[in-house]
């Protein structure tokens, strides 16, 4: 029999990513949301998982071992904002928003899942960018990670 995989969605919204990984035979432990509209629609597809209401910054290195105390994640899953990085809208590279990438990235290493899997928009590639993308890619590296992108 195979085991079952846990999970939790940094950025849930109002849990597309959860439902495909539920869909797919794993386990959410968790998710991960600030944006009121977001948590009340996740809230109502999902009754059986706990969601986590504020800012993924706002959670220490110690309190996100505490959540997760006794539980194990094998997959940390998520699409931090791309605001900055898209193709449309303002592209304002300096958009406060585009650090939540790095704090995805904080998660993973606090807990230390067999995988994970980071959506973004391809303009996170872009020659304009490519300095954020290198420095992500180095970050999840040094975690002991061998990562794999496409655009």
């Amino acid at each position: 029999m195979k085991k079952q995989l846990n999970f939790i969605d940094l950025f849930s919204g109002a849990g597309g990513f959860t439902s495909g990984f539920i869909k797919a035979g794993f386990k959410c432990l968790g998710s991960f949301d600030n944006w009121q509209p977001a948590i009340e629609t996740h809230e109502t597809n999902y009754k059986n998982i706990k969601i986590y209401k504020k800012s993924i910054q706002e959670y220490t290195n110690n309190s996100i071992k505490q959540i997760f105390t006794n539980k194990k994640i094998d997959v940390v899953i998520g699409g931090p904002p791309c605001q900055g990085f898209s193709s449309i809208g303002k592209k304002n590279q300096n958009d406060i928003r585009n650090n939540l990438v790095f704090e995805y990235a904080r998660f993973v290493r606090v807990i230390n899942p067999e995988f994970f899997v980071m959506e973004n928009v391809s303009g996170l590639s872009h020659p304009k960018n490519i300095f954020i993308l290198n420095r992500i890619i180095k970050n999840y590296k040094s975690y002991g990670y061998n990562i794999k992108y496409k655009n």
